[in-house]
């Protein structure tokens, strides 16, 4: 038996501020080379002339961007990659969202059926995509019209090694050090979990799941979110059969989509 194992995880962490002491010196340079804020009395990074660091250029780093940047505070995004959202680039696995992209004319009902485009911004996804379902490159590209539009600063290529639990900093692996005047918000998103175990009973990380490996298999799929029923969606037709568990009990027994049904059993873990 083939088991698909998907596992989401996505977290939004905070780093608040602590005292400065008043000094002369600067240790550590902000962002643009210039100090702008005096080093702290234990000798720790000091701040540049940004109110807040967000790590992660994903919908919820861009989002709170979004939010802030309403409110006139200067924000800063670092992010690893070259792009916004890179995620998306390979996610969904089958590169079709399950989440619905409808345009109403009921102002009252319009973000019922649209489940993609960000608060604050002008910009809807459905300026970039009118499919009911749209890709997940779609999504990529929607989040990088967003960034353009509402001039978002973003510093691609940083790689954040460390977090300083003190103040609001964060340790770059190149051993620099940056810091932001209140807070450091962690938006890093989706993290698979350490399954080890999969693999000694023939288990599949949803990272690596295709459609040939479904073929003819009864296939159990562990998780009854979206992944999960992305993967159910787009094998139930090549595989013998497909059950999908979940930690709590759902009200349906099967999926409709456009495409057809997804006949799927659901399954109560204990």
């Amino acid at each position: 038996m083939s088991i698909i194992h998907i596992i989401l995880f996505g977290w939004l962490t905070i780093i608040k501020s602590a005292a400065n002491a008043l000094s002369n010196d600067c240790n550590v340079k902000s962002i643009d080379g210039e100090c702008h804020a005096p080093t702290t009395t234990n000798d720790q990074s000091n701040t540049n002339n940004i109110d807040y660091l967000i790590v992660g250029a994903g919908g919820g780093g861009i989002q709170t961007a979004l939010l802030l940047q309403k409110y006139g505070h200067s924000v800063q995004i670092l992010e690893k990659q070259q792009s916004a959202g890179s995620f998306w680039t390979k996610y969904p696995r089958f590169q079709e969202l399950i989440s619905v992209n409808k345009r109403v004319s009921n102002e009252t009902q319009i973000m019922r059926y649209d489940w993609h485009s960000m608060l604050e911004t002008p910009i809807s996804m459905w300026d970039i995509s009118q499919d009911y379902f749209p890709s997940g490159l779609d999504f990529h590209n929607y989040m990088n019209r967003v960034v353009k539009e509402a001039n978002i600063d973003i510093q691609y290529g940083f790689e954040v090694a460390s977090f300083d639990t003190k103040q609001p900093c964060v340790n770059l692996v190149n051993d620099t050090t940056i810091c932001a005047k209140y807070r450091v918000f962690v938006a890093t998103g989706l993290q698979e979990k350490d399954e080890r175990y999969l693999e000694a009973i023939g288990g599949v990380r949803y990272s690596e799941v295709t459609k040939d490996m479904a073929v003819g298999k009864r296939v159990c799929i562990l998780g009854n979110g979206n992944a999960g029923m992305e993967v159910a969606q787009n094998i139930y037709q090549l595989a013998d059969r497909v059950f999908v568990m979940g930690k709590h009990p759902v009200r349906v027994s099967a999926v409709t989509k456009y495409t057809g049904d997804v006949r799927v059993k659901f399954l109560q873990s204990k």
